[in-house]
């Protein structure tokens, strides 16, 4: 199998022809576990899918577009004239989960650093997710972290939105730069205005049109309410306190 270079990655991740967004969205799903590895299975459940077929026909027809330009040797499977297309971007290995034995993936390190390098990976708003907590309470959970900031993980979005509607809540006011300075940098949360759960897997981001930036006491008093509350109503909320 040919291991690709960092650069080889950034260079591959940078090319849209090669490289969609689904297959980013496995990578950082991967990212957030600890050492960047989890069953395909875990993924699935973090990432708000029925099952992990999805990710493994998408890493399939990836490992093949990246092979029309770039000379790449697939691994062979045991069973004859398949070949391992994962082993293109992650380590394996089977692991025990609990009572099962599940196949892991773990994110080559080459790629984790070009994605690190292309700040595809802004996961400063995620716990890093580790197996020593209960696995029935860890994925409800974060199963819900995800939903309520999966589009802050898109820096491009992230970006977007902020360079548009500036780093102030837009429901408080607050100004991280203002009340810590350099400290404070461009720290802002960024919120959904439409819930995750009322769209689509094909629904198109547009982040000025569907982010707002906002502080993440706000952030979570919104998300405190099922369904959440909007924007205004919150803003009424601490306009009359």
């Amino acid at each position: 199998m040919n291991v690709l270079t960092k650069e080889d990655w950034m260079a591959i991740l940078m090319d849209s022809t090669l490289t969609r967004e689904f297959a980013v969205e496995i990578f950082q799903g991967l990212y957030v576990f600890e050492g960047h590895r989890a069953p395909a299975k875990h993924l699935a459940v973090l990432l708000g899918y029925n099952s992990h077929a999805p990710f493994n026909s998408e890493i399939g027809r990836y490992a093949k577009r990246i092979a029309t330009h770039y000379d790449i040797e697939f691994s062979e499977r045991k069973d004859r004239g398949r070949y391992k297309y994962w082993d293109l971007f992650f380590l394996g290995q089977n692991k025990e989960y609990g009572e099962e034995t599940l196949f892991e993936w773990k994110i080559r390190p080459e790629l984790v650093a070009a994605l690190e390098e292309l700040s595809l990976v802004e996961c400063s708003s995620f716990p890093v997710i580790a197996y020593e907590e209960d696995l029935s309470d860890l994925y409800e959970g974060a199963k819900k972290t995800v939903t309520v900031n999966h589009y802050e993980r898109n820096p491009r979005a992230r970006d977007i939105c902020i360079n548009h509607w500036g780093v102030k809540c837009c429901v408080c006011g607050f100004n991280f730069f203002e009340a810590y300075g350099p400290l404070g940098g461009n720290y802002i949360h960024v919120h959904h205005l439409i819930p995750l759960s009322q769209i689509g897997r094909i629904y198109r981001l547009d982040p000025i049109k569907d982010l707002r930036p906002i502080c993440p006491n706000c952030h979570a008093m919104i998300h405190s309410k099922k369904p959440p509350l909007t924007i205004e109503n919150l803003r009424e909320m601490v306009a009359k306190k």
